[in-house]
């Protein structure tokens, strides 16, 4: 899975000692009627501080978008809150970006 991924890297090439993967679910739909898979782990380094990682990953015409954020705990859940709105507006320029696609010339 994506997030044990993410988790191993940031124990491995990050330097976590510790990284506890506390979340991970699918929604069926989001408001455009896309699956979307939200996630979130934690990770502790010996320098005393703590990142909590969320990760959303949705399908978008046969291509996998994945939202990544790192922040502070105290930060995660308002981050976490604003995820479906920061989606969303990706997903509509990537729309508008198909419907009128850059001309070259």
């Amino acid at each position: 899975m994506l997030t044990q991924q993410l988790a191993t890297a940031a124990r491995d090439k990050y330097g976590a000692t510790r990284v506890e993967i506390a979340d991970a679910h699918i929604d069926q739909q989001d408001a455009s009627g896309l699956p979307v898979i939200n996630s979130r782990f934690t990770s502790y380094f010996a320098n005393h501080t703590t990142r909590v990682t969320l990760v959303s990953l949705t399908l978008y015409q046969g291509n996998f978008i994945r939202l990544t954020l790192t922040c502070p705990p105290e930060r995660a859940d308002a981050l976490a809150a604003s995820l479906p709105a920061v989606r969303q507006a990706l997903l509509d320029t990537l729309r508008k970006q198909a419907a009128h696609p850059a001309t070259h010339g």
